[in-house]
């Protein structure tokens, strides 16, 4: 028997987590909703608390999925997340605020203003609204 692997994906939209043996076959999966706050025009945010709590439901589902043998087998787990999303925490780790979502565009004057190609060789990042840096 194999060692097994729990891969989790945190989304925009959810959170997925799947076992996968070492041949990469699909043995469970979950998933878990992520409400998707929208307090503006162009402004896209999450709780960050339900990116904890929709991966924990999700990893669950996936080894609620197992038998009592396969569990034991688990040896790993990778996780992706959502591009470059971010949340204000307290010393205690705990949100100041919704997370700004990677899809924002709050910051499109700053980018017209600051962006530019000396910006871009500096950080590796484009003028534009998806990278974190403005």
């Amino acid at each position: 028997m194999s060692d097994l692997v729990i891969a989790v994906d945190s989304s925009t939209s959810a959170s997925k987590a799947v076992v996968v043996d070492t041949t990469g076959a699909v043995l469970a999966a979950g998933h878990a909703p992520i409400e998707l706050l929208t307090p503006g025009m162009d402004r896209y945010e999450h709780d960050p608390r339900q990116w904890w709590s929709s991966t924990h439901a999700a990893i669950t589902e996936a080894v609620s999925g197992l038998s009592a043998p396969d569990r034991a087998r688990v040896r790993a787990i990778c996780i992706t997340h959502q591009r470059e999303s971010f949340a204000l925490v307290d010393e205690d780790g705990e949100a100041l605020r919704p997370a700004i979502l990677w899809l924002d565009s709050r910051a499109g004057v700053q980018i017209k203003k600051y962006g530019s190609p000396q910006i871009h060789e500096l950080s590796g990042k484009p003028a534009d609204t998806t990278p974190a840096i403005y």
